[in-house]
């Protein structure tokens, strides 16, 4: 296997890795000029170019890279082993959620993780992650965990329209009173 060389020879191979093709598999390609735009050209996914470059950097600087937001304390189900609620909690204000993910962006955040209780129950959810995809140009990663209870044809379209890259689903139960008190 032959060494890799350089930063672009790095991205090479995390790209291939990404599109599922095997580690060399742009090399091919590399010997036939009129292909090297190909080797640089992204697909459209929640990992791009800029991410990359900038997750690299942040190797060297002292900004965060990650965020855990809380959207809301109350959870739809009261699970006995579960901490991470309250039930009946107010819904933290979208203003609030928008401001705080505007101070967020500013310190060099890339990585939203936004949890509660139970995310869903935020009214505007959709909302606040389309907020969050407007900074840096997208080039950050916006993700959900849930219970999956409350997810709908219409909740699940507002999400993928609002360009949320991943959604944790904690599966615990099939039944959602099992683990209910």
């Amino acid at each position: 296997r032959e060494p890799i060389h350089g930063i672009v020879g790095v991205l090479q191979q995390i790209r291939a890795l990404l599109r599922g093709q095997p580690i060399g598999a742009h090399r091919a390609k590399i010997a036939n000029r009129e292909h090297i735009g190909d080797l640089l050209e992204w697909p459209p996914m929640a990992v791009d170019m800029k991410f990359i470059l900038t997750g690299a950097k942040r190797v060297f600087d002292s900004r965060p890279m990650y965020a855990q937001v809380v959207v809301t304390d109350d959870c739809n189900l009261t699970c006995s082993y579960c901490d991470e609620y309250t039930p009946g909690a107010p819904i933290i204000p979208l203003e609030t959620l928008k401001a705080r993910i505007d101070q967020l962006d500013a310190l060099g955040v890339l990585v939203y993780d936004f949890l509660g209780g139970e995310t869903m129950m935020h009214p505007d959810i959709a909302e606040l992650i389309r907020h969050t995809k407007s900074k840096r140009g997208g080039s950050n990663l916006a993700t959900i965990i849930t219970n999956g209870f409350l997810l709908t044809r219409k909740p699940i379209s507002d999400l993928t329209e609002s360009r949320l890259d991943f959604m944790q689903v904690s599966v615990d139960t099939l039944h959602p009173t099992a683990w209910s008190d």
